[in-house]
């Protein structure tokens, strides 16, 4: 196999100032209050986390709490050197998180699909076509059957982590898998049925786009209710080895 090396990041003395690619969406819908799970043992969803491959619908309120402890700015600042800082739940190189989500899941007259606004904690839906929409829940269902599930894209602005770093290629990978890591603890915190899928998105999110600019997809995952509940497989297993 064939490995590309990627060049070690480098800090900017200066930033540079290029700005973000706007995403051609509607105005912004704010989402419904999150939940507040109690007493979630982090040791212990890690000790039991696994990859789900079925899905069932995904309330809004569940989506609502899934992005918010997993996607959302909780405080941002520029400081007097133009440098940009966002925080949120996963760890990004410089504070730049570079990736945004695209959100698809199954609505009553078909396909919708949104971008996540994590500072406002709302969802604005995404003007596209519908025949683009499509070809690309086909490449991702390639690889995972979302059935009745929500995709959860990573959508990159490569120009947040360039305006810091020279050479910022392999940030860009590691940010992306930092986050779906973190997407990945938070759905079983949840009991949510959660799958990565190794598909990047592209070409297809460039056509779903029609940006001027390059449009890049990082990955994504499968996200949605649980055929069997934690408690359910639980207790089956119990039986199984009585």
């Amino acid at each position: 196999m064939a490995i590309t090396r990627l060049q070690s990041p480098i800090p900017r003395v200066r930033p540079l100032k290029v700005q973000d690619l706007r995403w051609p969406t509607t105005p912004l819908r704010v989402l419904a209050a999150p939940m507040h799970p109690g007493g979630v043992d982090v040791f212990h969803v890690l000790n039991g986390r696994r990859t789900d491959r079925h899905f069932r619908r995904l309330s809004e309120r569940s989506l609502s709490t899934f992005l918010w402890y997993s996607a959302r700015t909780r405080f941002a600042y520029v400081d007097a050197s133009g440098r940009r800082f966002e925080s949120k739940p996963a760890p990004s190189a410089g504070g730049c998180h570079p990736h945004d989500l695209l959100i698809i899941r199954p609505g009553r007259g078909g396909l919708e699909a949104s971008v996540y606004d994590s500072r406002a904690h709302a969802l604005a839906k995404l003007r596209c076509q519908t025949a683009a929409l499509r070809r690309f829940v086909r490449h991702v269902a390639d690889a995972v059957r979302p059935e009745q599930g929500t995709i959860v894209w990573l959508l990159a602005q490569p120009q947040r982590t360039e305006n810091h770093y020279h050479f910022p290629e392999s940030l860009l990978w590691r940010d992306a898998g930092a986050l779906i890591g973190i997407m990945a603890v938070v759905a079983d915190s949840l009991n949510l049925a959660f799958c990565p899928v190794g598909a990047t998105g592209d070409p297809h999110i460039t056509r779903l786009f029609r940006t001027r600019q390059d449009a890049y997809g990082f990955g994504g995952a499968i996200l949605g209710g649980r055929v069997a509940s934690r408690s359910t497989i639980a207790r089956s297993m119990r039986l199984q080895a009585s």
